[in-house]
């Protein structure tokens, strides 16, 4: 069996364990720590940090010890991620306040569980491992590595509504941002604080104003939404020609690569 055969098959295997894992366990997980620490945020976040020690021991077999991090993202200048993230999703945050009164029913719970849990993990676990492990050290290109973690992705959010035509919607727009977090942490040279904080920073100027509804939102929030992401691509774009490198999704990384990237 071929390295990347045997990498994917390990990343598989082990995120279904995960998915598995996490449909089954994570509320009497929850119930059992919340009983013991009487927190329902930190609760939430060792229930999410917990059900991940799956993924952990796949990347412990596919990596040597010291490159535990690095694999998945956690090497790179954190600052600069955050400032960059920051200036882009300005958009959503002044068309927000213009637009929206503050959400008053804000909590800390809810800020911790929808915003910093959700950015953290579901960029780790989704774009870090799930994407990042196939597209960065094996053969397959970008298109075959991000369908599955994307089409997942997609599927856990559909539960928003019950409304069928919201659903699709939901699911499409989650569908393309799943791809386009992947997309910003490959061109960031597999910084995957890039992708966490832009994820944080939407998810959190949609709770504070938007009042934190489904993701589809509507036509006025996806017009600030569709700015940041403008911003992001520019902005990655000029980052990437300012170091005088191609962009690395490109027509010989699109399907199939000719040799695994450092």
């Amino acid at each position: 069996m071929s390295k990347s055969w045997k990498t994917i098959l390990i990343v598989l295997i082990s995120f279904s364990i995960f998915l598995l894992i996490k449909n089954s366990l994570f509320g009497r997980f929850f119930s059992i720590l919340f009983n013991l620490i009487d927190n329902k945020s930190i609760s939430y976040l060792l229930v999410y940090l917990l059900i991940g020690i799956p993924l952990y021991g796949a990347v412990i077999i596919l990596h040597p010890p010291e490159y535990f991090f690095s694999s998945l993202g956690f090497h790179r200048e954190i600052l600069k991620a955050l400032l960059f993230t920051f200036i882009c999703s300005i958009p959503m945050l002044l068309g927000f306040v213009i637009i929206y009164s503050f959400n008053q029913g804000i909590t800390i719970n809810r800020v911790v569980i929808t915003v910093i849990a959700a950015a953290f993990f579901e960029e780790l676990y989704f774009r870090g491992f799930l994407f990042g492990q196939v597209f960065r050290f094996t053969r397959f290109g970008f298109v075959p590595a991000i369908v599955l973690p994307s089409l997942i992705f997609a599927l856990l959010h559909i539960y928003q509504s019950q409304n069928p035509v919201t659903m699709v919607g939901i699911f499409l727009v989650t569908l393309m941002g799943s791809a386009f977090f992947a997309w910003v942490y490959v061109e960031w040279n597999y910084n995957l604080w890039v992708p966490i904080f832009l994820h944080l920073f939407m998810n959190l100027f949609w709770l504070l104003f938007y009042g934190g509804g489904d993701a589809l939102g509507n036509i006025l929030t996806n017009v600030f939404r569709v700015i940041t992401i403008a911003l992001v691509i520019t902005g990655t774009i000029y980052y990437q020609k300012k170091r005088g490198l191609k962009l690395a999704v490109n027509i010989n990384t699109l399907w199939k690569k000719r040799e695994i990237l450092p």
